[in-house]
């Protein structure tokens, strides 16, 4: 079932037989939309999970609140925050990519009230800038400085062929046309809002986020997670091996 409440579209997946009380919310990436994870709620529905997956404004069926080029990851928390109020029980929370650190930004700026959270090659909460520049700038340099001048990250995934180079593996569920064809403007702001000197608190918080595999592959060709993990997992991001937090 797809809906748009107060701008935001969410799709969500009720389970024929539910087992588990704690629903499940996730976030999609840049470019992406709640459509990147039907596939895995279907997959969770069978496990009796109810899951919501929603699109931040300008993506998907979501419609733009301002430019997206100059939407910052502020504006992508207040309303995370507002979607987490929606529910009666604190969400089990999935994050890819960008999404992966809105969660970051919101146990550090909000509150570290989720049951569980999974990072999904999540970026890393030191600094993109410092992760990443360097290395979009050696795979392409035409993309990262048009990215600069525009503030606009799509010039990254211009073409088929460079948005499969950049977000599918072997067994996507997509090829890299109907790729393209479903990817969204971004912004680049957003990037920068996880530099230490754009503010990005840094403060330790308990261990309860862990990598896991990427949604580049269907659900039965990878482990499901375990969304409840203990408390004592290790937070790790899949970017670079590198602690989240």
């Amino acid at each position: 079932m797809t809906e748009v409440r107060d701008g935001i579209e969410a799709v969500i997946c009720r389970p024929r037989s539910p087992k588990h009380e704690t629903p499940i919310l996730f976030l999609h990436g840049m470019w992406h939309a709640a459509w990147c994870w039907r596939d895995w709620q279907l997959h969770m529905g069978e496990k009796g999970w109810e899951s919501h997956a929603i699109s931040l404004p300008g993506h998907g069926g979501s419609p733009a609140r301002k430019s997206v080029r100059f939407s910052t990851m502020q504006d992508y928390l207040s309303v995370l925050r507002k979607e987490i109020g929606r529910f009666r029980k604190p969400p089990v929370v999935i994050g890819h990519s960008m999404g992966g650190a809105l969660v970051q930004w919101y146990l550090k700026k909000v509150a570290d009230d989720f049951p569980a959270v999974v990072l999904v090659a999540s970026w890393t909460a030191r600094s993109t800038v410092t992760d990443g520049a360097m290395l979009h700038l050696r795979r392409d340099p035409y993309g990262f400085l048009k990215m600069l001048l525009t503030l606009s990250s799509t010039p990254l995934v211009r073409s088929p062929t460079w948005a499969a180079s950049l977000l599918s593996t072997d067994g996507a569920a997509m090829g890299p046309r109907d790729l393209f064809a479903n990817l969204c403007e971004e912004s680049a702001l957003v990037c920068w809002s996880t530099t230490p000197r754009s503010g990005f608190p840094r403060q330790k918080l308990p261990p309860r986020c862990y990598g896991s595999p990427g949604i580049g592959t269907r659900p039965s060709a990878t482990k499901a997670p375990r969304l409840l993990r203990p408390p004592t997992a290790r937070t790790l991001s899949l970017c670079k091996g590198r602690a989240t937090i």
